[in-house]
């Protein structure tokens, strides 16, 4: 199969100048790229005064906690983003390794499809995946919390020697299967305890094998300078090539977060550290993280009896009045309650007869803890510095599961719109960007020989996307094409 994109403005991914002209594609793979392409082809776009780049690499994306890989194979939420890899396993979740082979620890993310896990290593779920087929392509890291809470049974304590000693071992074999390295979620309740000699112990084997450390810090709020500090020590001390994951400017805390960045920004010449944001003033997790922490440290079963719990009320309704309604907004959501989607806390309030804090507490009841909140925190007049940043990378973080929100284009578009700065320089932050610090082999530029991921955008859509050669979608609709690769770090 052959296909021809003709005539579009090129963006190559590189960073240089567009240049107008055509692409040339046989099976999954450019072949080749220039001015005045004549060749007979099979399938051809007129891409005339439209944008042509890369596919939009993603290495923040939840798509996997919520199982939406498996109940949603096309994925078209993420291809209409222009979107053609994910990468997942992020803040300390995975699907693989399974010790005990099961996908409980995921239940506080959503309401779980009914899966046959055939799978324990990595190797074999990404066997699972190849059979299955995904409409994207789709690689993982490993997620610290999965093997830490099997190893220890959910417990919230050090590690044993020879607990580490297995942690370390199973790690060494993940990665070497195919994982593109191992994410953290220090804020996590279950996490945030953790010593040091653990994070560093596990950064040297990730540094050994040349993969990812993706940490999400462990304090985002006024202990940010010391979790840079510490995050900063990990890299210098290991050498690893570290991500630090959703980090935004949180608005009371706005001048500590620049303070931060500089810091990061300093070791450019001595570590291989960066960090993904987006160009939106939401943050997104699990609604039980807006539980008091003494709660959020039980399972989703223990969770859900103090939420029901009559004598615990009040105590639940005075925490609650710390959040404002308006700046929560209900994200995903079991199907069942979909009608809830996108609407604010204030108008579930409003439409229930209910005070805030009372209305809080009847969705955490109706949705069984089994839903995302976004919540405004983010400085708006802040975001630029990260967003512009040398050392940053977009990416779209749990708010990504979401089709209202475009990441990718919505952040060309914001780009383009507010700065001065030509569009190229935008582009490599969603192509070859993230597709060079995680090592994904031939892809993220337009370059002969790699895989035809490619985005044509018109008005900032993306109004066709191929995926290793495929149209996915055409005219902004999906094809419901199975196109994509699993993807093993090498």
């Amino acid at each position: 199969m052959t296909t021809i994109i003709k005539n579009g403005f090129i963006y190559d991914g590189s960073g240089r100048p567009p240049f107008k002209g055509d692409i040339l594609i046989r099976g999954d793979r450019i072949i080749h790229f220039g001015n005045n392409v004549n060749r007979k082809t099979d399938k051809a776009i007129d891409a005339n005064g439209a944008i042509v780049t890369p596919g939009f690499i993603d290495i923040n994306n939840a798509a996997d906690h919520y199982l939406d890989i498996f109940a949603k194979p096309e994925q078209e939420t993420f291809l209409k983003q222009g979107i053609t890899t994910l990468i997942g396993g992020n803040c300390g979740a995975s699907l693989a390794p399974l010790i005990k082979g099961s996908l409980n620890p995921l239940r506080k993310w959503g309401e779980s499809p009914k899966i046959n896990i055939n799978w324990h290593s990595v190797r074999e779920f990404l066997n699972t995946l190849k059979k299955k087929r995904l409409g994207i392509n789709f690689g993982t890291l490993v997620g610290h919390s999965t093997i830490r809470r099997a190893l220890t049974n959910d417990e919230i304590r050090d590690l044993t020697e020879g607990e580490l000693a297995a942690f370390k071992k199973i790690l060494n074999q993940a990665l070497k299967e195919g994982a593109f390295g191992l994410s953290i979620g220090l804020e996590d309740v279950h996490s945030k305890h953790i010593h040091y000699y653990e994070l560093l112990a596990l950064a040297k084997i990730v540094s050994a094998n040349k993969k990812i450390f993706a940490t999400h810090l462990r304090d985002s709020k006024d202990g940010i300078e010391n979790s840079i500090q510490e995050t900063i020590k990990i890299a210098k001390q290991t050498g690893v090539n570290l991500e630090i994951s959703h980090f935004l400017p949180i608005k009371k805390f706005k001048e500590n977060y620049l303070k931060s960045k500089e810091l990061i920004e300093k070791e450019i010449s001595d570590t291989h550290i960066n960090f993904d944001c987006h160009p939106f003033e939401f943050t997104a997790s699990p609604i039980y993280k807006l539980l008091p922490e003494r709660i959020q440290a039980e399972n989703l079963e223990q969770m859900l009896m103090y939420v029901n719990t009559p004598h615990l009320k009040n105590e639940l309704l005075a925490h609650f009045k710390n959040f404002t309604a308006k700046d929560l907004i209900i994200g995903y959501t079991a199907p069942s309650l979909k009608f809830l989607k996108n609407k604010s806390l204030k108008d579930f309030a409003k439409n229930s007869g209910l005070k805030t804090e009372e209305a809080l507490l009847k969705l955490m009841r109706i949705c069984h803890l089994r839903a995302t909140v976004l919540y405004r925190n983010v400085d708006a007049k802040t975001i630029k510095d990260f967003l512009l940043s040398p050392v940053s990378i977009i990416a779209s973080g749990n708010i990504g599961i979401n089709d209202e929100h475009q990441i990718f284009l919505e952040f060309l578009k914001w780009f383009k719109d507010k700065t001065n700065l030509p569009l190229e320089k935008a582009i490599v932050k969603i192509t070859s960007m993230p597709a060079q610090k995680y090592g994904i082999n031939k892809r993220g530029l337009i370059k002969e020989n790699y895989h035809a991921d490619i985005v044509v955008i018109r008005d900032f859509k993306a109004s066709e996307v191929l995926i290793n050669g495929q149209i996915v979608v055409k005219d902004g609709k999906s094809q419901n094409a199975l196109a994509g690769h699993i993807l093993c770090a090498t």
